[in-house]
């Protein structure tokens, strides 16, 4: 006598294939978009990070500077020059999205480096002076050229710093910036007026 088995053999169903490839498939574009996501902030966080390192070289050198300045001259929302206690002279230039630093004619040193290690480039989009005078007290940065540089007491700047291209970056989602203002820095060795 032969024993048939109780439980039918048969395969899956069309339904119950698709109920699991729709499961399946939802489950996956989780995961996916999960590991998008986290990329992308950890790229960012990377980038705001380095960037946040850069404006404090930026800051600290401009500071450095002008603790050690006793004139200026040309001061622009662009340029400043500034002469310093020992006799040297130190230019500040911002020109196409990068700010520079040169000492004593020896060679502009851009003050924004790129990211070595990241191969993303850095730029200053924007960047300006602000100057503090005696006579108003406010901050001057629109018609710099009627600034009497003897007049100037505190200078102060406002940057922002962008780690990647906005064709790239912009459309990866990691395009990040990094916005910095200084509070007002005050000139300390100024030499006595002259009468310029």
């Amino acid at each position: 006598m032969i024993m048939r088995s109780t439980t039918p053999n048969r395969g899956f169903t069309l339904v119950e294939l698709l109920v699991s490839m729709s499961i399946g498939s939802i489950v996956m574009l989780a995961v996916f978009s999960t590991y998008i996501f986290l990329g992308r902030n950890l790229t960012r966080l990377s980038y705001r990070s380095t960037l946040e390192t850069q404006s404090r070289k930026i800051l600290t050198t401009f500071a450095t500077d002008i603790r050690n300045a006793k004139s200026i001259t040309n001061p622009t929302t662009s340029t400043l020059t500034l002469k310093m206690t020992d006799g040297a002279t130190v230019i500040y230039n911002y020109s196409a999205n990068k700010l520079t630093r040169n000492p004593n004619g020896s060679g502009a040193i851009e003050l924004n480096y790129d990211i070595i290690n990241l191969q993303v480039p850095v730029t200053m989009p924007n960047f300006s002076f602000w100057y503090y005078t005696t006579a108003n007290n406010t901050p001057t940065y629109q018609a710099t050229t009627t600034i009497v540089p003897m007049s100037i007491k505190q200078i102060a700047i406002n940057y922002t710093l962008q780690a990647g291209t906005a064709a790239i970056q912009g459309q990866q989602g990691t395009l990040t910036s990094y916005t910095a203002a200084s509070g007002r820095m005050l000139l300390l060795n100024r030499q006595l007026p002259d009468g310029s």
